[in-house]
């Protein structure tokens, strides 16, 4: 897998030579992007993330690793956004609550994509109707909410609980918003990278042939952001459903936030369970989306609008299931590689 890694780098560094007019107006679009989304609507809940998991209220909690402490990292989560999930799981990992594989787990399962950004930036900014902001919350929090109100079990090998010591708030509130600095700094750096990757992309039109829902989700399923914002220009109950998934499922880029965070998260782990919460928060979406509250011109241009999208995607979706093969593929011959390679030392 290191090598296959290793060689994608080395060809992005290569193309970024030929097409570095493309490359730079990538950054410039990251950067605005971050500065004028990301960055308003995760700070602030950064810096709250980070004061209360450095507060006492962690060591009484600790004490308690059951369905208590999951559903308060459900609640921080689904109130702060990502990547405040890896942070919270990080730090219930490192104190021994949960081990590396269920922390894993639950980290996919409550990296959430916050209120402020569903409500602002997807409903009011990019689809101008705040109604369908009752249906991306039920699809994209309901799951989430359902597996924090599971039973969780005891670790049963947790070390004894440090004494409890008064919170400095001055102390507390500089050192958070220091950590809420690099973390933000860290997020907005991988999605100015992929927003690169995205530009090279169209600049080869490696994209070109893929049918638009397509496209869109193979874009979102590397960064969120342009992925959500492409299928929100034309809206469908189709396409709103995808974003449903993206909004779940988050993508590479919010793997890598989350893994620059949480360096012991396991990569299966993860992905099974946000493939798994992205399933359901699409079918979800589905069946709640007849109830949201739309006018009935916006509704009849979805309609049109899926009449004309689905005969296209039926027809041109074999070059989306080739590349998505060849892809496989080629992870697979690497990864067999790269076991043989480490076989024969």
């Amino acid at each position: 897998m290191e090598y296959a890694v290793f060689f994608i780098f080395l060809i992005i560094a290569l193309m970024m030579i030929p097409f570095s007019l493309a490359a730079f107006e990538g950054a410039k679009e990251g950067i605005r992007l971050f500065a004028e989304s990301v960055l308003p609507a995760l700070f602030p809940f950064m810096v709250c993330s980070h004061y209360i998991m450095r507060s006492s209220v962690l060591s009484r909690l600790r004490r308690r690793s059951g369905a208590l402490v999951k559903f308060a990292a459900f609640t921080l989560s689904a109130i702060c956004g990502t990547p405040s999930s890896a942070v919270i799981t990080r730090e219930l990992f490192s104190c021994g609550v949960w081990e590396r594989k269920r922390a894993s787990v639950i980290c996919a399962a409550f990296n959430m994509t916050g209120p402020m950004f569903i409500v602002s930036t997807l409903c009011r900014s990019m689809l101008k109707n705040s109604a369908f902001a009752y249906a991306f919350a039920v699809s994209h929090y309901l799951p989430p909410l359902i597996f924090a109100l599971i039973p969780a079990k005891k670790n049963g090998c947790l070390p004894p609980s440090p004494p409890t010591k008064k919170d400095d708030p001055v102390r507390l509130f500089s050192e958070a918003v220091s950590d809420a600095v690099l973390t933000v700094l860290r997020a907005g750096g991988v999605i100015v990278f992929f927003r690169i990757l995205l530009s090279l992309a169209e600049a080869v039109g490696a994209l070109n042939s893929f049918p638009f829902e397509a496209r869109s989700l193979t874009i979102g399923i590397l960064e969120m952001t342009n992925g959500v914002s492409l299928l929100t220009q034309v809206p469908s109950r189709l396409s709103l459903s995808l974003c449903a998934f993206l909004l779940s499922f988050g993508g590479a880029s919010f793997f890598v936030q989350a893994k620059l965070i949480f360096p012991e998260l396991s990569t299966g782990s993860y992905f099974i369970t946000k493939l798994l919460s992205g399933v359901a928060s699409g079918l979800l979406f589905w069946l709640v989306f007849p109830l949201v509250p739309v006018p009935v011109e916006t509704l009849w241009d979805m309609s049109e609008s899926l009449k004309e999208t689905l005969p296209a995607l039926g027809s041109r979706l074999a070059p989306f299931l080739c590349g998505c093969a060849a892809a496989g593929a080629a992870v697979i011959v690497s990864t067999l590689y790269s076991r043989l390679a480490a076989s024969k030392k």
